[in-house]
């Protein structure tokens, strides 16, 4: 067999590539893009087939979509901005710019929209296994992360909740399935839907030392969450009154640590100031002064959430100054807001009364700092599960955390076209989507329904199929609602 193993250990980062290496299953050609080699390239198609045998059981069909894209595709979606530089782009001898696919949910709804034309048309799943492209900022994990990799995505459209309730359970089985025949041991996981959107994302993780995600789950086992979703009970602060602001100086303690070791307190009873810079979809900036107990950290993914799904960026110390901010000693009690700033407080600091914060001056901070009285009267869950400091959401103060490597991926959505994206999975080959029907397209099949299925049957027409005449009359109507739909959402006339 073409090809040869190795004795001696590679410069691999991980174990894993590095026996894969050895072992003649796959070559290195750059930083995150590979060979499979014969007998690597066998085993994939293996693993290829299996998804294959799960996913035609489960009533899908395999279509083949292109991996170049018009940019003005993903730009009517805004998911441009949304994937930044992990976006490959090239550019045509036209000057055209077109996109290497990362996923293909702009794709596979354009392609339902020309060709779906009737309600009788659902539900129907489509999935495909091809190759994808991700300018990935930091390959990693062998195969994991890499630049070029196969993936298994596929597309439910359905006519309503029901509908897509069905094909999501569906679609989990499937996974199961699939995950159990190639013997690889899953733990399925709330996750955050990021950029892809959706109403609820399960992950599929493999528990791995080497992982890059960590999950939280309880040991009583009915809970499991990626810590980037993951609701959790936190310490509870002790019940007391609120008492007077009072300022005391604290020279040289910039950091919650050192502010801690200096009044002789516990990092539970700080506020942390975090400052962000928050840049939206179109483009606009606005700065963002988080606050969350001082033992905490801020979720970012959260935070992003909480702010409708922008990208984030560290403040940094000649922005913060130029908005009246003291790094060091930033209080939320006071500021004004320069700049459109805007103050995010976490729910523990809501649960905490008395709290030490910033005083906006140097060496100064403010004794006795509460939540509603002294700052924001709305909170936002924005904090981060910290090791042992808290407990998983429905465990009775039991639950444990570890690394792990996300292989596959489900979610719902209930948008026409999906205006956010994200990774599909780790090893790619296993993973895929559940996706729901458009709301605009639900909206004019139910019309169709509404208006051609008759809710009455004469005796006379009871059992026959309409005429022709009538049929051709239906089909000419739905045609132009189809096209009227088509260039409402892409501006351009249905052909």
């Amino acid at each position: 067999m073409f090809g040869h193993t190795r004795r001696e250990r590679t410069d691999a980062d991980t174990e894993n590539l590095d026996l894969l290496l050895r072992a003649g299953f796959v070559d290195q050609l750059a930083a995150g893009i590979y060979t499979y080699m014969p007998l690597g390239n066998r085993t994939k198609r293996k693993v290829e087939d299996i998804i294959r045998q799960e996913m035609d059981a489960a009533g899908a069909q395999e279509v083949a979509m292109p991996a170049i894209h018009p940019v003005e595709l993903w730009e009517t979606t805004g998911r441009v901005d949304s994937f930044g530089d992990t976006l490959f782009k090239v550019v045509d001898r036209r000057e055209r710019v077109m996109v290497l696919g990362p996923t293909h949910e702009e794709v596979i709804t354009r392609l339902f929209r020309d060709h779906a034309q009737s309600y009788r048309d659902v539900p129907v799943t489509l999935y495909q296994i091809q190759n994808k492209f991700r300018d990935e900022q930091r390959p990693r994990g062998g195969l994991v992360r890499v630049r070029e990799f196969t993936m298994k995505d596929a597309y439910s459209f359905d006519l309503d909740e029901a509908g897509l309730d069905d094909s999501y359970a569906s679609m989990y089985r499937a996974y199961t399935r699939i995950f159990a025949r190639c013997g690889v041991p899953t733990v399925a996981v709330e996750a955050d839907s990021g950029a892809i959107g959706g109403k609820g994302s399960q992950e599929f993780i493999f528990v791995t030392d080497i992982g890059e995600d960590t999950i939280v789950v309880c040991n009583n086992g009915d809970y499991a969450a990626n810590t980037e979703k993951a609701e959790f009970v936190r310490p509870p602060a002790a019940a007391e009154d609120e008492l007077p602001l009072e300022e005391v100086a604290t020279p040289g303690t910039t950091s919650i640590e050192a502010l801690a070791e200096f009044l002789g307190i516990p990092a539970a009873r700080t506020a942390k100031a975090v400052l962000y810079t928050a840049t939206s979809k179109d483009g606009a900036s606005r700065p963002v002064f988080v606050v969350v107990r001082g033992d905490l950290d801020v979720n970012e993914v959260k935070l992003s959430n909480v702010l409708g799904g922008v990208e984030l960026r560290a403040m940094t110390e000649l922005e913060a100054r130029e908005l009246g901010i003291v790094p060091g000693y930033a209080s939320p009690v006071g500021i004004e807001p320069r700049g459109g700033l805007r103050v995010v407080a976490d729910l523990s600091i809501a649960d905490s009364p008395n709290l030490v914060a910033g005083a906006n001056k140097e060496g100064v901070h403010l004794r006795n700092v509460n939540h509603g009285r002294d700052g924001a009267r709305t909170s936002w869950p924005t904090s981060r599960w910290r090791g042992t400091a808290m407990a998983a959401r429905t465990a009775a103060g039991s639950s444990r955390s570890g690394a792990a490597s996300r292989w596959g991926t489900s979610s719902a959505s209930g948008r026409s076209t999906p205006s956010r994206s994200r990774r599909t999975s780790s090893t790619r080959v296993g993973s895929a989507r559940c996706r729901r029907w458009a709301a605009t397209a639900s909206a004019w099949t139910a019309s169709w329904r509404r208006r051609w299925r008759p809710t009455t049957t004469s005796r006379a027409s009871a059992g026959r199929p309409r005429s022709r005449r009538t049929t051709c009359t239906w089909w000419r109507w739905a045609s132009a609602v189809t096209s009227r739909c088509a260039s409402r959402r892409t501006g351009s006339t249905r052909r």
